[in-house]
């Protein structure tokens, strides 16, 4: 069931429209430029974000590259349909720059930016540490360790978080208490390796 959650949208087109979109990479059915751009990181190739949502952070956008390919007048309509020159314009702005110093700049400009984040990257990123999203959870067999934990807030908190269950760890709860076997059953099952 994960998928569909990821593609709602497609799901409710295609319920009501019959419709099915084909695949857009990192582009966006309406906004534009929406994708990402390869830049530099302290010691890997990086990439950076960027979804431009109106025209006003377009003209901030569009004027500050300075490039002669893009036009800053240029409406939403019109930047959809100029979308893979604008693409390259950007690509070409972007390459060889520090990945967070583009991310900066192109925040005061108003423009949703992000790094694109390995699990690195989210592991030690001070804005997720600082929303909680690393929790600490004890593992049956692993110990005290950290995952990550959901990335929203219900009533205002975080959920409690909880270790995934090691294999076997609730087999004595489920053999005895809801199938009702007894130990003995419980050890054969085992013993012929149909129970871990």
């Amino acid at each position: 069931m994960g998928a569909p959650r990821l593609g709602g949208d497609q799901l409710m087109e295609w319920q009501l429209r019959g419709t099915v979109d084909e695949p857009m990479g990192n582009h966006h059915p309406v906004l534009a430029p929406h994708n990402s751009y390869e830049c530099e990181d302290s010691d890997r190739p990086g990439w950076v974000v960027l979804a431009v949502e109106h025209d006003e952070q377009w003209r901030r956008l569009a004027a500050h590259i300075g490039d002669w390919r893009l036009d800053a007048s240029w409406d939403q309509q019109a930047r959809k349909a100029q979308e893979p020159a604008i693409d390259a314009a950007i690509a070409d702005w972007a390459r060889g720059r520090k990945r967070e110093e583009l991310v900066a700049e192109l925040q005061s400009l108003g423009v949703a930016a992000s790094p694109s984040m390995n699990v690195r990257d989210l592991y030690e990123d001070a804005h997720v540490r600082q929303r909680g999203m690393w929790t600490r959870v004890d593992h049956a067999r692993l110990g005290d360790i950290e995952v990550l934990s959901m990335p929203w807030l219900v009533n205002g908190a975080r959920p409690v978080m909880h270790p995934a269950p090691a294999l076997g760890q609730h087999n004595d709860y489920v053999y005895r208490e809801i199938l009702g076997l007894s130990a003995e059953e419980q050890a054969t099952l085992a013993a012929s390796g149909v129970a871990y």
